[in-house]
């Protein structure tokens, strides 16, 4: 027992021996260059730093306080979600969505359309029913159930 703790006290004395021989702890971050104006700091003026954070686009700026280049959130958006579907008529439904791009350091949002129409489709002892109608907020109505003796779509949709 002596013996492996007196190997892990000198494991650690090693690490930290190495890393002052090094220099690496004597090196000031990137992010804390020295400068004068906004314009030495990387990522002045451009929006190329984003990034997304969940679903919240955060645009980073940096500026020179102080003489050190220092990196503040300028801006967050939530990008949104799914609005919700909504009836447009005719048996169609459609809602937009929301979401945070990184790639492209940007919100970007889709439209998402459904038809509604009648259907009925009986397969492995499960039946799926659509409607054909519209209702707000779930958009186009369906309904899927399992059947324990099969089912059937003619003459009306059901389980047998």
């Amino acid at each position: 027992m002596p013996y492996q703790l007196g190997y892990a006290l000198s494991i650690v004395i090693l690490a930290i021996a190495t890393v002052g021989v090094l220099g690496l702890g004597n090196e000031a971050p990137a992010w804390a260059q020295s400068c004068t104006t906004d314009h030495q700091c990387s990522g002045y003026g451009s929006a190329r730093n984003t990034r997304c954070i969940g679903n919240t686009l955060v645009v980073q700026r940096a500026r020179c306080v102080a003489g050190r280049c220092t990196t503040y959130n300028e801006t967050r958006q939530v990008c949104g979600g799914s609005s919700g579907w909504r009836c447009t008529g005719g048996g169609a439904a459609r809602r937009t969505t929301g979401r945070c791009d990184g790639l492209v350091g940007r919100c970007v949002q889709t439209t998402e359309a459904d038809v509604c129409v009648k259907r009925c489709v009986c397969s492995n002892g499960r039946l799926s029913v659509a409607t054909g109608a519209c209702l707000a907020g779930s958009g186009c109505v369906r309904r899927s159930v399992v059947c324990e003796n099969g089912c059937t779509c003619d003459p009306e949709p059901k389980c047998l």
